[in-house]
């Protein structure tokens, strides 16, 4: 969705398709655990260090916190001031309505970790990255 939605606005197509919108959530799209890239790069580190002790770990990475796709077109039409078109599209088989990381062994495992990118600083990474791929593709 990230990426769906950072590249349509870099290229003033102001608009995105949702599946569905009449999930049993508060707003009738489905809710995700999104999680920014560079928190998940952090998380990998601290995982390797702690490879040195063990042969193999298996963790949830993720927020533990369910975000739906409207408040994610929501949040990308205010950080890039632009108002983007939902078109809501059938509910596609077998999506699954509410999806999050249980988080709980990552966290006992590093209590001391805190995620560093809020949704907000993801969307408008997400949207930079995407304006550096569209300027270089142009150039």
């Amino acid at each position: 969705m990230f990426k769906n939605l950072s590249y349509n606005i870099v290229r003033k197509k102001f608009k995105i398709s949702i599946f569905g919108k009449n999930y049993s959530t508060k707003d009738g799209t489905c809710l995700r655990d999104f999680i920014d890239i560079n928190d998940l790069i952090n998380i990998h580190f601290l995982i390797l260090k702690k490879l040195k002790q063990k042969n193999a770990i298996l963790i949830n990475c993720g927020y533990n916190q369910a975000i739906s796709l409207l408040e994610i077109v929501k949040l990308f039409s205010k950080v890039s001031k632009k108002n983007i078109k939902t078109i809501y599209e059938n509910n596609r088989i077998g999506d699954i309505i509410s999806i999050k990381a249980n988080n709980n062994k990552f966290l006992k495992m590093f209590p001391k970790w805190r995620r560093n990118y809020t949704l907000r600083n993801s969307v408008k990474s997400s949207l930079d990255w995407e304006k550096k791929i569209f300027s270089n593709e142009n150039k």
